[in-house]
């Protein structure tokens, strides 16, 4: 579909706030019956309709010379002439695309509705204390609507164009019943095709947008893979399922960890003991449970088992229980303590740990904002000095910009109201929908966004990104990325965060950009907190240049 995917955004996951989060309510809504569509090895072998025309597709058929490809694209190469590579040229279309085709969709118009948080969040909230402005709705909005201007000079939606709309939140994020009712008012006032964004610590508005045939993208936290199932094709993710990183987590362990001692452990009666693993993990509701027996089951196959296992509900819960349960890790004697959770619930639990003098290793499993520096600056240095593990989000650009800001500012000339990571965030469901409507054609349907998803080929660049059934993962996948980086904590590392703001500490990529697919990970050992084989930062590729088509 293009030549680097969300996974390779991802360089700040800066608003969703606990990925591992999921709630209680029952699952009251069923999609189509899913179908086995094989994936595609590239865009010309795919089954696309006749006015879907990519540069592939012609070339194959010896045809580039014929079409008048217009300024959006670069005859000698065949892609789009924009700085970064956002993908292969599109014949322009020319004449009747059918019209309304689906809710939300008239001969000149697909609407998306952007989800913005209540402004009385608390959840919220606590994001805008640590990172200021990242929950601004108005820069929020702005930004999606403009990247969605942008791209729509250079992606082909054949005689037609995204018309967003934006909806606020009635509840917090946490609150089912309310994300229930905002759904339901989306689906039967705005009508939408697609809504980008939801309450992020509930399924329930996904669930319900499901119900109602309406697409959402980014719109529920993490699902066990029968949750997407379910409702397909309208329920998808950009990033890594709480499911696939947690597999992921597993092979390090059983590969990497296992039989070794706790050579990283900032106690050093613990350096030379073999490794007691203990997890400490967020978790509300049967789903949460399902994910975690499912992954215990998975890391038995390894051979590896916790000697205890320590929950939690949320960040809130930390004050009351903190102390209870870095005691409960101690006592077990666990020399190695594998974190799954949100990011704030570590500030806390991280000076506790300290204040009850326990020093173990800490393994991150690339949960959201964990593997980011905002955050990871605010926790007890004593301890994240031994923390290591799994990020999703790529190795850092020595410039301090990424790739959706490069594209933002050689369209409009500025940088955009978000700063770098909230940006990067905003873009990725905006490009994946407008990707997938692209390859759609005229005909624009939930079952057709579905089922271009599932050909699309390996999306691969700074990672991997597909969807469907590609072998790489047991269950049917809907969530976007598909391999992680390890990394460990350097807390003397200098430059800057993913908000732009310099300070102390910073993770290291071990082996530069190199990331890991499932059945990837090496047995031999790793050269974790070695400086010389690892990095902070990787100098990016110059920008191709190309006047925007404004």
């Amino acid at each position: 579909m293009h030549t680097w995917g969300p996974s390779a955004l991802i360089v700040a996951v800066v608003l969703s706030v606990v990925a591992w989060v999921l709630t209680t309510e029952p699952l009251t809504s069923a999609g189509t019956t899913e179908q086995k569509i094989e994936g595609a090895a590239s865009v010309a072998e795919m089954r696309l309709a006749p006015e879907v025309v990519p540069w592939q597709v012609a070339e194959a058929a010896g045809t580039t010379a014929a079409i008048d490809w217009g300024p959006r694209c670069d005859t000698t190469t065949g892609k789009l002439a924009t700085p970064v590579p956002i993908g292969q040229c599109f014949a322009p279309f020319a004449g009747d695309n059918g019209g309304a085709t689906s809710t939300g969709v008239t001969a000149d118009t697909i609407k998306v509705v952007a989800y913005q948080t209540n402004p009385n969040d608390t959840m919220s909230s606590l994001v805008s204390g640590v990172a200021p402005g990242t929950t601004d709705r108005s820069a929020n909005f702005t930004t999606q609507q403009r990247y969605i201007e942008m791209l729509s000079k250079y992606f082909e939606l054949y005689g037609r164009r995204v018309q967003l709309v934006p909806f606020t939140g009635t509840g917090q994020i946490t609150d089912p019943v309310s994300a229930a009712a905002d759904a339901e008012t989306i689906a039967r006032d705005l009508q939408p095709f697609a809504v980008i964004g939801g309450p992020l610590l509930t399924n329930a508005f996904a669930d319900t947008l499901a119900s109602r045939k309406v697409l959402c993208f980014n719109c529920t936290p993490g699902q066990p893979s029968g949750f997407y199932a379910k409702r397909s094709p309208y329920v998808w993710d950009t990033a890594m399922s709480p499911e696939q990183s947690g597999r992921l987590l597993d092979e390090f362990l059983g590969r990497q960890l296992k039989d070794r001692p706790a050579s990283h452990a900032g106690d050093p009666s613990m350096v030379g003991r073999p490794r007691v693993f203990g997890s400490l993990h967020i978790t509300l509701g049967p789903d949460t449970r399902e994910i975690a027996d499912v992954l215990k089951a998975d890391l038995a196959t390894y051979g590896v088992s916790y000697a205890t296992e320590v929950t939690f509900g949320s960040p809130l819960d930390i004050t009351a229980q903190g102390r209870e349960m870095i005691t409960r890790l101690k006592e077990a004697g666990v020399t190695t303590v594998v974190y799954v959770g949100d990011a704030f619930s570590l500030i806390s639990l991280t000076k506790i740990a300290t204040e009850q003098a326990y020093f173990p290793e800490w393994v991150i499993a690339g949960s959201s904002l964990v593997d980011t520096a905002v955050i990871p600056r605010l926790y007890d240095q004593q301890q994240w000095a031994h923390a290591f593990g799994l990020a999703s989000i790529p190795v850092r650009r020595a410039d301090g910009s990424n790739i959706t800001i490069d594209l933002y500012r050689w369209y409009f000339g500025e940088a955009p109201p978000q700063p770098g990571g909230s940006a990067a965030l905003l873009f990725i469901p905006v490009f994946t929908l407008m990707s997938a409507l692209q390859l759609s054609g005229a005909d624009v349907g939930a079952e057709r966004i579905r089922e271009v998803l599932f050909q699309s080929p390996v999306a691969s660049g700074l990672g991997s990104t597909t969807y469907g059934d590609r072998g790489i993962w047991p269950a049917t996948d809907f969530s976007g990325g598909d391999d992680e980086a390890v990394v460990w904590w350097d807390p003397t590392a200098t430059g800057p965060d993913e908000l732009g703001g310099t300070g102390n500490g910073l993770y290291r990529y071990v082996g530069g950009d190199q990331r890991y697919l499932p059945g990837s990970m090496p047995t031999a050992e790793l050269p974790l907190f070695d400086p010389a084989a690892a990095v902070t930062e990787v100098v990016p590729a110059p920008l191709a240049s190309y006047p925007p088509l404004r």
